[in-house]
């Protein structure tokens, strides 16, 4: 039994490199997957605007290489959580 599915957009599900559109046939299939109560993750190496532009799915979204997930409207950053650490143990 699938899970969830989790893929890439970029060149993955847009139309090119350069066009951050999705293709037909992905939008498609990401409705038949969420349907069937599959949860799709969407995963991109772009910044977090770019991606989180595509949220309307059911799982979450990542961006900037990981770094960033975006899920049911909270924004949870790596880097936020080392930067936190790195202050904490300055002090």
């Amino acid at each position: 039994m699938i899970k969830a599915v989790a893929t890439d957009i970029d060149r993955t599900l847009t139309i090119s490199g350069n066009n951050y559109k999705l293709t037909v046939e992905a939008v498609k299939a990401i409705r038949v997957l969420e349907e069937h109560g599959i949860p799709v993750i969407l995963i991109s190496g772009n910044s977090l605007p770019i991606v989180v532009g595509l949220r309307d799915i059911s799982g979450p979204v990542l961006g900037e290489n990981g770094c960033v997930i975006f899920y049911k409207k909270v924004e949870n950053t790596m880097l936020q959580e080392k930067r936190q650490k790195r202050c904490r143990n300055r002090l």
